[in-house]
């Protein structure tokens, strides 16, 4: 090497993985989360990221989040291996598209059609309507020929006596829908539907997505500043659950 010359910088980046081989991930620009013994923090592009490497500290990107125009709420996920390949292109849907008139007139608030690369459907990111955001996360999740996939807070998990009894009174669930108002507007604008519910003891618990008494995915156990979706059902297609992280942003 000539006197003086410097070497070229290294690639910010992890190698890239394959999105079809993922069945883990949180989404997020960290590269490096800073947590193994010298190790620095690294930041790079909004990505679907696997990881990997000591204590989970390096994220290896297998799809890129693209939002091709910022005033629209849509989004294309891009193969890290080769971003000229789309995974999936998230799209957003009517109040209408989502739940029909009556879905409409019952302040259903739309979501988002999740299409393959030709253009086909996969499945849908949806909106909880008005009627069932007290007890009911934000976003939720439709596949062809599966049950409906649905987050409910954990205290309204189970049979109506079960639920009545954790609720404890009709001020809670009240209290719980003006929560849930918030959160819902906070989806609204990007930035996620709000996770943190905590047991008694203070710890927090995994959002958890069922198909009826099914666990189809989970979000929760940290990786850095971000927590890992996990996909539980192997049926699962997992451009929706990529989809469901692009929306929440997290």
């Amino acid at each position: 090497m000539a006197l003086g010359r410097r070497q070229p910088p290294a690639s910010p980046e992890e190698d890239p993985v394959p999105w079809e081989t993922v069945s883990s991930f949180v989404i997020s620009k960290q590269v490096r989360t800073g947590h193994a013994p010298g190790q620095k923090p690294m930041t790079g592009r909004q990505a679907v990221r696997v990881p990997g490497g000591m204590v989970g500290s390096c994220l290896a990107p297998a799809a890129y989040v693209v939002r091709p125009d910022r005033s629209v709420r849509a989004w294309e996920l891009r193969s890290a291996m080769d971003e000229s390949r789309l995974v999936c292109r998230v799209a957003p849907l009517t109040a209408f598209e989502a739940g029909g008139a009556q879905g409409a007139d019952r302040g259903e608030l739309g979501g988002f059609r999740v299409l393959d690369a030709d253009g086909a459907e996969v499945g849908r990111v949806l909106q909880t309507g008005k009627a069932k955001r007290s007890i009911q996360h934000a976003l939720w999740l439709q596949q062809p020929d599966r049950p409906n996939v649905v987050a409910r807070y954990h205290w309204a998990v189970g049979s109506s006596g079960d639920v009545a009894d954790r609720a404890g009174t009709a001020a809670v669930a009240a209290v719980a829908d003006a929560a849930f108002d918030l959160a819902l507007s906070v989806v609204t604008f990007g930035l996620g539907d709000g996770d943190g519910e905590s047991s008694e003891s203070g710890e927090a618990r995994p959002t958890t997505w069922r198909a009826g008494s099914e666990v189809v995915l989970t979000h929760g156990d940290a990786v850095g500043h971000r927590a890992r979706y996990t996909r539980q059902a192997g049926w699962l297609d997992m451009r929706l659950a990529f989809a469901l992280a692009a929306v929440r942003g997290r």
